[in-house]
Order: structure tokens, then sequence, then C-alpha cells
């Protein structure tokens, strides 16, 4: 009803919905700029019903309407996000997946741990807790600084990330100088082929 009644009804996109741990957010797509009664109206709406709203007029950066950041917990970790950063939709799977990563990884506390194609530190930041240090590497500087300050909200100083184009040789980057006895592979659908010939050069003891 809210969205039926803005003035821009007719000139409205897409909605997003996600589910946060904090509560839901919706993202807003418009292709107009938005009247000042119709902001009116979303803020009104947004905080009658405890909702994030972010507004989408098709530029860099969403406009939020409301204070609070989203986030997910994960190992009684606290991992906040922005409604752009890519996420597992379905938390419960998510859970299950960062369980069983760390299971088959068989993690000790005297592990050096590699987790390519980190994004924002889904399987990274658990893994933190259990050893020795890990690094997270992603192309995306978005998500890498979202990492980053994720670890620093959750006072994780043995992990760290860094943005590389993982089609080039990881092995050589000063990062990799310290070696790895253990890496995390979770590329996106077009595979880590690329990257696989240099991770052997890292002669890890478990992929």
């Amino acid at each position: 009803q809210c969205l039926s009644d803005l003035r821009a009804v007719r000139r409205l996109g897409h909605v997003e919905l996600v589910l946060a741990d904090n509560g839901p957010l919706m993202i807003l797509r418009h292709l107009d700029a938005l009247h000042a009664d119709d902001r009116e109206k979303l803020e009104q709406f947004s905080h009658k019903h405890q909702l994030m709203l972010f507004l989408d007029a098709g530029e860099e950066e969403l406009s939020a309407l409301s204070k609070s950041t989203p986030f997910y917990q994960s190992h009684q970790l606290k991992l906040t996000f922005s409604p752009q950063d890519f996420i597992q939709v379905n938390d419960s799977v998510n859970q299950q997946m960062v369980a069983k990563a760390i299971a088959w990884l068989d993690l000790q506390p005297e592990d050096r741990v590699l987790d390519l194609f980190c994004g924002m530190g889904n399987f990274t930041l658990p893994i933190g807790i259990f050893v020795h240090n890990v690094v997270g590497v992603e192309g995306i500087a978005a998500l890498v600084r979202q990492a980053a300050y994720n670890a620093d909200l959750n006072n994780l100083k043995n992990v760290s990330f860094f943005q590389h184009n993982l089609e080039e040789d990881v092995s050589r980057q000063p990062w990799a100088a310290q070696g790895f006895n253990k890496v995390l592979l979770d590329p996106a659908r077009a595979g880590a082929a690329g990257v696989m010939a240099h991770v052997v050069k890292l002669a890890p003891d478990r992929v």
C-alpha cells in the first residue's frame, strides 16, 4: 500500500528483500528522482515497520533511509554487510557450509590458512577463531574493505585481507611469503581453474 501511494509509483523498478539478523531490509529501485513527499512517506514506513530501507537510483551508491547496518552472525561473530554485497541468501544453509568447510580443513591452532575468492570473509572470519593466522584474498575492493572492517569489529588480529586478481600468480605475492599449509577455495561459477596452477606452488597439505 505504501508504494501504491507514492507519486512515483509508475516509475518504480524492482524491490529486493533480505532478512538480516537485526531485521528486514529492502532495496527499492526507482527510475526517477523521488519527490520529497515520497521520501518522507518511505522514511515513515521504514520507522513504523523497523525496516532498513535503501533507495537505488541506478547510481554506484545506495541511499540509506535508516541508520541501522544489516548483519548476520556466524560462530558467534557479527558480520556486517552492505545490501550490495554478495551474501548467501539461506542463512541455515550458509551456517552448515561454513561448519562443513571448517571440519574438512581439520583446523589446528598452528595452521596458516589461505582463503581465495573470500568475498566479505564469510569463511575467513570464522576460520580465524581456530588457527594461527588466515589470509583472505578477493578481487573486489568493496568486499575486501567490508571483510577488513568485520575483522576489526570482531577483534580478530590474526585475520588479514588483500585485493588481488586471482588469475595472476598468487604464490608470488608478498602476503604469500609466509606460506600456507591449508587453502580454501570458494570461487564463483566460472571456477578456479586459473588459480589452481598457482596454488600447487604453495604446496598446501590440504585444499
